[in-house]
């Protein structure tokens, strides 16, 4: 962290190395610098464009925004990522076979299920191009999660129904990163789905079910940065065990997943409510103060 706080200044102007920083940022938890180094990325990237507009200078936009994205959403900084999310779809000419661009194609969707934006998901006229088909497993995944979570179980499980559809092509085996194949996130946003409808109809050994296999899932994939699923499972057991209340699993879920994704504010946060509701509170200082 320290190397990372000198390199952000060291050569102020060169975008890449600027942006490099963030990288130490994203993996410890510092969401919010994450975010402001990667602007500063930014505003290089479109100096070099206005100094040499015909030579591309510019081809890590992308990139650069998908970082940031996934720094404002998994630090809650819901109106100042949102833009970034936007930004990192325009950057982006997704195909059927480019599954990655898909996937950062719809930033703006993942978001909005990260920050409970049910509202806006089932407002949006946004649809991906039919096909595209990991982007349309995202939209249904972002379609029912927003149903789940507004009383509508079974327009839910129509999206669940699409979603499952969708990822039976054989496009979904294959990866076009050096990461991981596009069926892995889809299976890792299917049972999050389907744990989700399942905790709504408060069927909860089922739910619970799905989201422990979501888990084996998401712990399956090879980890990138940003990471190519980007809202860990285990937050959403721990969610789940505190709504039931069995604090002491949600404690051990939340300490397990801060071993996954350090200095998550999703996690301390649920691990603060975990040892609170078992009357803990001398130890709710440390997690609390990260």
């Amino acid at each position: 962290l320290p190397a990372a706080d000198t390199l952000k200044v060291l050569l102020p102007g060169i975008a890449h190395m600027v942006h490099m920083s963030s990288h130490e940022y994203e993996r410890n938890g510092l969401y919010a610098k994450g975010v402001e180094v990667n602007d500063r990325a930014d505003d290089d990237l479109n100096l070099y464009k206005s100094l040499v507009p015909h030579i591309d200078l510019s081809t890590r936009v992308s990139h650069y925004y998908a970082v940031q994205s996934y720094c404002a959403l998994s630090g809650g900084l819901y109106k100042r990522g949102l833009p970034d999310a936007i930004r990192c779809r325009e950057s982006v000419a997704p195909a059927y076979e480019k599954t990655y661009l898909q996937y950062l194609y719809m930033m703006p969707e993942m978001m909005q299920v990260r920050l409970g934006k049910w509202a806006e998901i089932l407002d949006s006229h946004n649809d991906p191009d039919p096909s595209w088909n990991y982007a349309g497993v995202l939209k249904d995944f972002a379609m029912g999660m927003a149903f789940a979570n507004t009383g509508h179980p079974d327009s839910a499980r129509t999206r669940l129904q699409m979603l499952r559809q969708k990822a039976k092509d054989s496009i979904m085996s294959v990866a076009d990163t050096l990461t991981n194949a596009p069926e892995l996130g889809a299976g890792v946003a299917e049972e999050i789905l389907a744990a989700s409808i399942f905790f709504a109809e408060k069927k909860y050994d089922e739910a619970i079910a799905h989201i422990q296999q979501a888990i084996r899932i998401e712990d399956r994939m090879l980890y990138s940065e940003p990471k190519d699923w980007l809202m860990p499972a285990r937050q959403y057991l721990g969610a789940f065990y505190l709504k039931l209340g069995r604090p002491a699993l949600a404690e051990k879920t939340y300490r397990e997943d801060l071993a996954w994704n350090p200095g998550n504010g999703w996690s301390l946060l649920g691990l603060c409510q975990g040892l609170n509701a078992q009357h803990r509170t001398k130890e709710i200082a440390d997690p609390r103060a990260k």
